[in-house]
């Protein structure tokens, strides 16, 4: 027990590190949204990037937005860095969740700046 509740807060307390660095995402430089789009290419856009219609994750979110928000994920403008770092760490249906082993910290920094370029 002592060991998941550590490791729950431990979670939480590098989500909010993360996030309060990712919460200037907007504003982030080209060279980031560069490195993000990167780690997109390698870690998401087999299951939701462009021309992936046939794949089950793109074909997951066409499916629940019903065309009300594009599938493609890189092309979203509604995406925070809450929802990208709930999703990357906590994974949904078939999507597993990505640790800091394999989606580094500062990669996830990178990744939040690249998908939320184009936020409102």
């Amino acid at each position: 027990m002592r060991k998941s509740v550590f490791t729950v807060l431990g979670h939480v307390t590098l989500g909010t590190l993360i996030l309060a660095g990712a919460n200037s995402a907007l504003a982030a430089d080209p060279a980031q949204v560069a490195r993000g789009k990167i780690i997109f290419k390698d870690w998401c856009a087999p299951c939701h990037g462009a021309g992936m219609k046939g794949h089950a994750g793109t074909m997951a979110l066409g499916v629940k937005y019903h065309g009300s928000l594009p599938a493609e994920l890189s092309k979203r403008t509604d995406l925070t860095p809450e929802m990208i770092d709930f999703f990357l760490r906590n994974g949904v249906s078939i999507m597993p969740p990505f640790r800091p082993t394999e989606v580094t910290v500062s990669d996830e920094k990178d990744l939040i700046a690249y998908l939320t370029r184009n936020s409102k």
